[in-house]
Formats: structure tokens, sequence, C-alpha cells
């Protein structure tokens, strides 16, 4: 078997690509979070006892009666030592949302008021929040879902041990229930990887999850959601990029701190990513977000595409070393990256099948491109409470 030049220097190409690759990639940099993770586990009970700064949480339920009866509960009952109130807005009108308030009205912790059916021009959800930030009658504001359920009695001690004078919000994770798909669960750690990094390193862009807490003054200065009142949604994302000052944000990432979020349907599912494509003009800083996203994926899928191409051509010219050397260079890709994900995925609790992880790193960039077009095809005034 004949090895000619062109034949060692493709193989010994695809083989350092091989080794390189796979460390571009967001579950090999989340090294550092997943020591946070440690550290902050051993150091959990230390930390919640003295959280006892007075807390605000609001919830903004809409045709959510079902999943607030159900995850209410548990938020006003949680193991706090401090003063906490949580403060649920709802619309005016909604039977069922106020048939399970009524039910919970005798809890110390409820406080409880309506958004009238006349308010127009501007996201009735923002509206909402708005109203509940106002009444709360604390520094500190946790804003989450009806749909999210705290995963531990401590979630609110542990959101609340990373409070500091230095600290102006705390993005805490939300993880999707297991009885969502995979491939959503896979996505929402991938992400959360992402943009925890960028919190850490001082530049904090967005989240996905729903639970976050920031000053109350720094809202009402501010002017809340000024900006962006038009926007149905995105408010998560729009909070972080306006609040989240640069040094002064911290993440909640321990097991104690993260909510449980109900599987979405698939038009909700669909909707988030919508939302995010009509609101991201709106978000600063978001530059090396996407030059990062885009790298990582340029160097996966081009990795790939040159094993086939490699594959393909030795096949042709009976290069049969060459086509040796390219399957193992796809070997050890499939390999590293699966090593890497499936080691970040488990610190997320993701449950994610092992074999299923190639597949869902490559089919993210194809979904991502579906979210686009069906953008393109969308009516916009489906994103804008302005109808004009």
């Amino acid at each position: 078997m004949a090895i000619d030049t062109l034949t060692i220097i493709i193989g010994a190409t695809l083989l350092l690509l091989s080794f390189l690759t796979p460390f571009f990639n967001p579950f090999f940099r989340g090294k550092k979070i997943r020591r946070m993770i440690e550290e902050s586990s051993n150091e959990n009970e230390s930390s919640l006892q003295h959280a006892d700064v007075p807390i605000s949480i609001v919830i903004a339920p809409h045709d959510n009666d079902k999943e607030l009866e159900e995850n209410l509960p548990v938020l006003l009952n949680q193991e706090y030592k401090g003063e906490y109130r949580v403060i649920v807005i709802a619309e005016k009108g909604d039977a069922l949302t106020e048939n399970v308030l009524k039910r919970l009205k005798g809890n110390e912790h409820l406080y409880v008021s309506f958004i009238p059916q006349s308010s127009r021009y501007m996201s009735r959800r923002k509206l909402a929040i708005t109203l509940g930030v106002k009444a709360a009658k604390t520094e500190w504001v946790i804003l989450t879902d009806a749909t999210c359920r705290p995963d531990s009695n401590h979630w609110l001690s542990s959101m609340a041990s990373h409070i500091s004078d230095n600290t102006s919000m705390v993005i805490g994770y939300s993880n999707y229930a297991d009885d969502s798909r995979q491939y959503q669960r896979f996505e929402r750690v991938q992400m959360a990887y992402y943009l925890f990094r960028e919190d850490l390193k001082g530049n904090p862009y967005r989240t996905q999850g729903r639970n976050i807490a920031f000053r109350k003054s720094k809202f009402i200065e501010q002017e809340g959601f000024r900006g962006s009142l038009q926007d149905i949604r995105g408010e998560y994302d729009f909070l972080v990029n306006k609040y989240a000052v640069q040094g002064e944000c911290a993440i909640a990432v321990e097991p104690d701190a993260w909510l449980t979020e109900q599987k979405p349907t698939k038009k909700e599912w669909l909707n988030r990513h919508l939302y995010y494509i009509s609101t991201r003009r709106l978000l600063s800083r978001g530059g090396w977000h996407k030059a990062l996203v885009r790298f990582d994926t340029f160097t996966l899928h081009a990795n790939y595409l040159l094993i086939i191409a490699s594959m393909v051509f030795a096949g042709l010219t009976e290069r049969w070393m060459l086509l040796g050397s390219s399957v193992l260079a796809l070997l050890i890709t499939i390999i590293m990256r699966t090593i890497f994900a499936n080691k970040a995925l488990k610190f997320f609790d993701a449950k994610i099948s092992v074999w299923r992880i190639i597949f869902y790193e490559i089919g993210v960039y194809l979904h991502r491109v579906s979210y686009v077009m069906h953008y393109k095809c969308a009516d916009k005034n489906d994103f804008t409470s302005h109808k004009l």
C-alpha cells in the first residue's frame, strides 16, 4: 500500500483538527462553572445560614392556573430566615387563576393584585411585572414564572446567599422538566454555559432561564422596561442586559438555586426563539457572544465536512491509508466531544442519552436556521403590542 505526500498531509491535518476542534466548545470551557457548582455545594450550608435579606418574588401568570396551583405553594413555603413575600399580579377576569389565589389567600407570604383588562399599547406581561416590582416593599426582587417550581425548599436562601452590597443582579438557572424533549434540555444547558461564562467575565448579555434577582431601586431609577415596552416578550433578556451591571453580576448555579420549568409545548418552544430573534436588536454587548457561538459552530461543522470530504476522496482515489486516517479522525472527534458534553450535561442533571449528543450538537445550527426562516415568514405584528 503506497503512501504519498498528499496522503500524509491530509491525514495529519485531519488528525490534528480532530484533536483541536473539540476544545472550541462551550462544554469544555464550562470547567470553571462546574468548579463553582462543586465549591458552592460544599459551602452551601454555611452560606444559607447567613441568607436573610428581605426579598419579594414577583410572578405574572397568564392562563397558568394549573401551574400556579401546583407551584405557588412551594414558593410560599420556603425555609427562609428573612422576610419574604410572593407578589402575584394576575389579569382581571381570569376566573380560574382568581379561584386558585382565593384558595391560598390565607398564606402570610402571599400578596395579590390585578392588571385591568383595558390596558393597551404595551406588553401586558411587562406591565404586570412593573406593577409587581412597584408593589414590592423590599430592595431585592426575584422574577420567575408560574410555570417554574423550586427544586429545593432552600431555593430562596440559595439565591439570597449571592446578594451583597456589591451585587446588582443574581442570575439563577432553570432546568426543563424530565418529561421535556431531550433536545430541549440539551439546548438549554449548552446555551447556559455560554451565558454563565459571559456573566463571570463581567459581560452579561441575556438569560434563557426564568430565575433572576435584581434591585428595585435600579429598576425604578432607570424606568423599568422603557426601551422595550412595545415588545410582547423578552422581559428576562432585557432585564439582564439593562440591569446586570458589569462587575456586579453574580450567578447562582448550585442545585439548591435551580428551578424546574414545565415542558414547553411546540408552540411555546418556537415562540421563545422567535421572540428572542425579535428582541435581540434591543440588546447590547452581544457582539462577542454571537462571534463565539458562530466560531464554535464553524469549527464543529468544518471538521466534520473535511472528514467526510476526505473519506469520499480516499474512496475515489483508492487511498486506503487516508480512508483509515479519516475514520480515526472521526472517531477521535466523536469520542472527545461526547466526553466533554456528557460531563457538562451531568452537572446540570440534563439526562441526555450519550448516543444522542453528537446529533444534537450538529442539529443546533439547523434548528437556528429553522427559527430564522420561521421569523422571516411570520407576521411581525405578532411580536409587538403596537398593532399599527
